[in-house]
């Protein structure tokens, strides 16, 4: 979970909702947050903001923006619990949806191979 004053957010498994990614954090000055995450297992990116105050977010995942942003606020004292949850935002025919993203393990390429016509990556968002 990274938390950043007012602002929540954290990937969890699109199938409850509720379990989170093992979390690491790197060392200082940076303490960047890494996720550890499964191949194959598609999850929603959970946000919150607990102001009441508008909070605009935009997310992106592996340096790609997702192509939409969310306004997020508070709701009333005593109200459910003010989480969304944020994938891939498509719109057809008038109806909006939200699917999950699926982690994909990639092919390491060598630098012997023929084909080197993308970057080696471990890990791509989808």
């Amino acid at each position: 979970m990274v938390r950043a004053g007012q602002f929540l957010m954290e990937l969890v498994r699109a199938d409850d909702k509720t379990q989170k990614f093992l979390e690491h954090i790197g060392p200082l000055p940076d303490r960047e947050h890494y996720i550890e995450v499964e191949p194959d297992v598609e999850y929603f990116i959970r946000i919150k903001a607990d102001t009441p105050s508008i909070v605009l977010a935009y997310l992106s995942v592996d340096g790609e923006e997702l192509g939409y942003h969310s306004l997020l606020k508070k709701k009333s004292q005593g109200s459910d619990d003010d989480s969304q949850f944020k994938g891939i935002w498509t719109r057809s025919g008038g109806i909006t949806t939200m699917t999950a993203l699926r982690f994909h393990r990639t092919m390491i390429r060598r630098p012997d191979d023929a084909n080197t016509d993308a970057p080696p990556q471990m890990w791509t968002g989808k």
